[in-house]
């Protein structure tokens, strides 16, 4: 995930601005309740919280290798590519 919307999410999911700093230096994790919610609402997998550095990338520089990329996403990126090498 992007970690400007991934920022974004925790803002509007009630943390304030240090919270989030905390978390995104791995200093502080939401409660498993929060955490529970996350995963529901934003697809935050719960086990993201043990490495959150990783989870949240700071730029999308390959979506094929992001690994919250759905495959028909990346079936529709490598069809693009395709329709270009052919035009």
């Amino acid at each position: 995930m992007e970690q400007k919307l991934f920022k974004k999410i925790l803002i509007d999911f009630g943390y304030s601005d240090e919270s989030v700093k905390k978390m995104m230096q791995g200093k502080m994790v939401p409660t498993l309740q929060k955490a529970i919610k996350l995963q529901e609402d934003h697809d935050i997998p719960v086990l993201a919280w043990k490495n959150i550095r990783s989870f949240a990338v700071r730029t999308k520089k390959d979506k094929s290798s992001m690994p919250d990329t759905p495959v028909h996403v990346q079936e529709q990126s490598e069809n693009q590519l395709h329709q270009k090498e052919i035009a």
